[in-house]
């Protein structure tokens, strides 16, 4: 064995905005936060060895945006010496917490003033204080499985259109990995999970504060091991939500749906932590990639009259949407009077981290769970898929439900896309997470 030890820090920031800010996440829920009904903890791990050093960011924010993401990179290789593919940006998706960044298309999408550069600032912190405090570590890997009460959220309806419902014979990934970290002596000093299911668990006549689940598995798994930090990443989740159902459909939940779903999963990830397999000092390995993922030819703008036609379409088909459709009409409108290029592709970081032989998958999207589940089955147990990480910029459904309408392929309208994704773009995302996991 390798004589050269792992070491790793951990920090943690409450980066809890204050009440009277607009919670981003549901259309639906128009007031303003009245209270913070917990905190949202921003959490930074460190792993290193033989001079190479890894940042794991964990948050309870909506996203961490493109641009903040660019930004935190640069500012990370300058001031941290890290480079962009050592660092990993990831939101639990919670829709109880602030904007992250202003988006025109949604009504009232503002972020508190200065909130930004506070979660930046956050960052970079947690970063370089987990740093100082690292010591030699022991890591370890197990994966668990359990269901905290999930669903699969996409459902064919009249006309081909999927409805957003309860579908219990649709994919859900109940997977549990969990990374360890033990001080030298022993004892807890963090431990990470994944599970893939929306952060959508609160009702929206609820306008508090709030990590939902993943904020409350972290709190709980903390209470059971003093001393220790506890991290939650989501996984593929983009059509998975908590199964709060009435009548056959989704409903809103309570703080007590919340906790319920927090302590399942905490369960199993102390169970899964007193199991996990140690890893071997070994090189860490990284690797970031950028992948162009087309839009679908026929439903790019490229003049005023099929514009006009598309939104019309659109709207028709969609009204619950319309004022985003509008919005992004007149986005698209814009670029095309100003002679700016309509984009037909997006890029989508994939990124590697390799430790010990366990593989973290990062995507720049919401993955769909099909997907998720593909790669578990072809890259095996040591090897754990993140979403939202390094920002979100779409949804990533698998071919069938691109080639279907629903919420999921008109959702371009709010990121600004110029269309929904070509069918062909889960094969091309899957082809690009095997070739940089090989």
């Amino acid at each position: 064995m390798n004589s050269k030890p792992y070491f790793a820090g951990v920090h943690a920031v409450d980066v809890t905005p204050d009440p009277g800010c607009r919670l981003c996440g549901h259309s639906a829920r128009k007031a303003l936060a009245k209270r913070v009904h917990d905190p949202l903890m921003l959490k930074a791990l460190v792993i290193g060895r033989g001079g190479k050093w890894v940042a794991l960011v964990s948050s309870d924010l909506i996203r961490i945006p493109r641009p903040m993401v660019q930004r935190l990179r640069a500012k990370a290789r300058r001031r941290l010496g890290l480079a962009p593919d050592c660092l990993l940006l990831t939101s639990s998706h919670t829709h109880t917490g602030p904007f992250t960044a202003n988006e025109p298309r949604t009504p009232g999408g503002l972020t508190p003033p200065g909130y930004p550069e506070r979660i930046e600032s956050a960052i970079l912190g947690a970063i370089a204080m987990a740093r100082k405090t690292a010591a030699p570590a022991r890591l370890a890997f197990g994966r668990g499985r359990v269901n905290i009460g999930s669903v699969n959220r996409r459902l064919r309806g009249p006309g081909g259109i999927a409805v957003m419902a309860p579908n219990f014979d649709g994919a859900k990934d109940d997977g549990v990995p969990v990374l360890s970290v033990r001080r030298a002596d022993g004892s807890l000093l963090a431990a990470l999970a994944v599970y893939a299911c929306h952060p959508t668990t609160i009702s929206t006549d609820i306008s508090e504060i709030s990590g939902d689940y993943p904020g409350a598995f972290q709190r709980a798994l903390e209470s059971r091991n003093p001393g220790a930090i506890a991290m939650f990443m989501n996984g593929c989740c983009g059509d998975v939500r908590p199964a709060i159902i009435r009548n056959k459909s989704f409903a809103g939940g309570s703080f007590a749906d919340v906790a319920r779903m927090g302590n399942l999963l905490c369960a199993e990830a102390n169970r899964t932590l007193k199991s996990a397999a140690p890893l071997n000092p070994a090189p860490i390995f990284t690797r970031l990639r950028s992948v162009r993922l087309p839009l679908l030819k026929g439903h790019i703008p490229d003049n005023a009259r099929q514009l006009a036609a598309l939104c019309k379409a659109y709207r028709a088909t969609h009204p619950e949407w319309s004022e985003a459709i509008l919005a992004w009409k007149r986005e698209m409108a814009a670029r095309l009077r100003g002679g700016g290029k309509i984009p037909r592709h997006v890029s989508v970081d994939v990124q590697c981290i390799r430790i010990g032989g366990v593989a973290l998958l990062g995507i720049s999207g919401e993955v769909f769970a099909e997907l998720g589940l593909q790669m578990n089955r072809e890259y095996g147990d040591r090897f754990a898929t993140v979403c939202l990480a390094n920002g979100s910029v779409a949804y990533l459904p698998t071919e069938e439900a691109l080639a279907e309408d629903g919420y999921e392929r008109i959702n371009f309208v709010f990121r600004g896309l110029s269309a929904p994704l070509d069918p062909c773009s889960a094969s091309r995302l899957l082809r690009a997470a095997g070739r940089i996991l090989r």
